[in-house]
């Protein structure tokens, strides 16, 4: 009686491990995290625009850049 009580908590030891196993391994497939990569066309103008919070706002004399910038290598920078 015991030797059948020991084969059968044998199997459902083995039975568990391989149901955790193929879980973990199914949970780390999936990939949640979403990248977006925002370093591409944005304005640059040296000085102030108090209006170009608006939509309708004419930015089309900016100067299109990509990320990473330093505006202090920008004409105009003063020390």
């Amino acid at each position: 009686m015991k030797v059948k009580i020991m084969r059968l908590a044998k199997l459902h030891f083995i039975f568990l491990t391989c149901l955790m196993a193929i879980a973990f391994v199914s949970c780390s497939q999936t990939n949640p995290r979403v990248t977006e990569d925002f370093n591409y066309n944005w304005k640059f103008n040296f000085g102030d625009a108090p209006e170009a919070f608006k939509s309708d706002f004419d930015d089309s004399k900016w100067q299109t850049l990509n990320l990473p910038h330093a505006w202090s290598i920008e004409e105009g920078y003063q020390n």
